[in-house]
């Protein structure tokens, strides 16, 4: 199938397919996707996670929080060449996490990406372009067949081939950031890569869904993140061909949510007036409204 194809596939349908992208580690990324997949699936909406981290963070926390065994790597064939009956490896995480099915990574991932980019940039006469593979994969009728609402796609950070896939099949981009200066400046550039090379290039049909503060509450921001805030909001135009889009609402700096990181999903356990789990929910449906999708 031709990329263009797939495009017109992917963008023509109803699924929204988003990947949470930052090149600069820590920033709650893989935790904000692995509680937004619980969020939309405890409301009914059939969601497949794809996680693109050969440390499989979010395979690991998802599985947990299901009940469920590691498993191997689903991810590596996708990445190789697009193969669609790699959907039949999904993880179908039951009952506990409702509608969702994972595609889980693991270290395998690592060397697949190596030998599948330079066997690709060697190769004088390539049959296919290796940047599109998992394009394809989600344009198959083996995958559209599936009915998702929503594919999530939890990445490294650092642009790798299996990175430079998921922004080449994307619909929506969300930009996780702590609010510090370093943190931000981090933003604007990863923008401006993204501008230039998809948005003018590769996908694009790609629009950047929000910038999503993390690692933070909003009834007690201090000088600093106050200030971080103007700055985002301060980026120039040539930094993205559209608005920049601050979430109101913030992923928080709680260590309820990095220690249950490691055993659960906060949204599932943390309840309460208090809790994450309420952080994760306005998240959820500002993140719901900004893709157009009922709740």
């Amino acid at each position: 199938m031709l990329p263009v194809e797939a495009m017109r596939i992917i963008h023509g349908g109803s699924a929204k397919v988003v990947v949470f992208l930052n090149q600069k580690g820590g920033v709650a990324k893989t935790t904000s996707t692995a509680n937004l997949a619980a969020f939309f699936a405890k409301r009914d909406k059939k969601v497949l996670v794809i996680d693109l981290d050969y440390q499989a963070s979010a395979t690991a926390m998802l599985l947990r929080a299901a009940g469920q065994l590691p498993t191997a790597s689903a991810v590596d064939a996708i990445i190789t060449n697009g193969a669609p009956e790699a959907i039949k490896q999904a993880s179908d995480l039951g009952s506990a996490l409702g509608h969702i099915h994972l595609l889980p990574a693991g270290a395998s991932l690592n060397r697949t990406e190596t030998r599948a980019l330079f066997l690709w940039l060697l190769d004088s006469k390539p049959q296919a372009d290796i940047r599109f593979n998992l394009l394809r994969f989600l344009a198959s009728p083996a995958v559209q067949d599936m009915k998702f609402d929503l594919v999530l796609i939890d990445t490294p950070p650092r642009l790798t081939i299996s990175t430079v896939n998921a922004l080449a099949a994307a619909t929506h981009m969300v930009v996780p950031t702590i609010l510090d200066g370093l943190s931000i400046g981090n933003v604007g550039s990863l923008l401006g890569q993204v501008r230039t090379l998809f948005k003018q290039s590769l996908n694009p049909h790609i629009e950047l869904a929000g910038i999503m503060p993390t690692m933070t509450d909003t009834r007690d921001l201090n000088p600093d993140e106050e200030q971080s805030i103007q700055l985002l909001r301060g980026l120039p135009p040539t930094t993205w061909s559209g608005p920049l889009y601050i979430f109101k609402a913030f992923v928080p700096d709680r260590t309820g949510v990095s220690r249950r990181a490691a055993q659960d999903l906060a949204i599932l356990t943390d309840q309460g007036q208090n809790g994450s789990a309420r952080f994760f929910e306005a998240v959820g449906a500002e993140l719901a409204e900004r893709l157009g999708i009922k709740l």
